[in-house]
């Protein structure tokens, strides 16, 4: 967040910052409606991924709900995860695309869908998806179209 009063918002940001909020609604009962965090597993083939939010990686982290397991993917690709921007100078992560993700968990999944408020309306869309097992355990694979900052993805 800035923390100087020439730092102002242009129409990009404002938009941007319209889109998070309409998905935020729109999502709420996948994002705060008792969901909890699980350390389920997750490889993106020919990416750094952290469950901690390393600089320079794509941060992964997990949450079950019952109903939905929900994979949320955020974009530190090419910056740190510092998030005060002070002089509105960070570098933009880099955005990454065609992401070939295994998911590891032991539920039966039977559908996949991905959202974000940087694509698509913020409107959710199926993803073709296979199941698999390594030495890792049980997994689902699919392809993540884009990834600018924030990609939930959910599956049933």
């Amino acid at each position: 967040y800035p923390n100087d009063d020439k730092v102002l918002m242009d129409d990009d940001l404002k938009n941007r910052m319209q889109k998070m909020y309409d998905f935020e609604v729109a999502y709420e009962n996948l994002l705060r409606d008792g969901q909890k965090t699980t350390n389920n597993k997750t490889k993106i083939e020919g990416f750094n991924c952290s469950s901690n939010g390393s600089s320079n990686s794509i941060w992964t982290y997990s949450r079950t709900d019952g109903e939905y397991e929900i994979l949320h993917l955020i974009n530190l690709l090419g910056t740190d995860n510092t998030w005060r921007d002070e002089k509105g100078k960070k570098a933009v992560p880099l955005k990454a695309e065609n992401l070939k993700v295994a998911f590891y968990t032991d539920k039966e999944i039977s559908k996949i869908y991905l959202c974000s408020p940087d694509s698509n309306n913020c409107k959710s869309s199926e993803l073709s998806f296979e199941k698999g097992k390594d030495e890792n355990g049980a997994y689902v694979k699919f392809t993540v179209p884009s990834l600018e900052y924030w990609d939930m993805i959910y599956m049933k």
